[in-house]
């Protein structure tokens, strides 16, 4: 994991991109003032352990497989009395 720092101007971020090739994903946490937040030692725990699933790549997807192609299940269909349902639906939405 790559830390860096930037900032915006005219609405486009700035950062000193040494080490990030093109085309790398990165994720942007803005300060809100002085804004802290604190953590009782469970939820620092946690943190920690988060970050070091992160770094080991733990969550990332390294291939994304196409779905499972199944035969589709045709079922005869059912005879009912009355006109059909998409009129009946038309008609109501006048």
């Amino acid at each position: 994991m790559l830390i860096t720092t930037g900032k915006v101007n005219d609405g486009v971020i700035r950062v000193d991109a040494k080490g990030l090739p093109d085309g790398t994903m990165v994720t942007v946490l803005a300060h809100e003032g002085d804004e802290t937040f604190e953590l009782n030692a469970t939820q620092e725990a946690e943190l920690l352990a988060a970050i070091a699933e992160a770094e080991r790549g733990g969550g990332l997807l390294s291939e994304i497989k196409p779905p499972v192609k199944r035969p589709r299940e045709r079922h005869p269909p059912i005879k009912i009395k009355g006109e059909p349902l998409s009129e009946t639906v038309i008609e109501e939405r006048r």
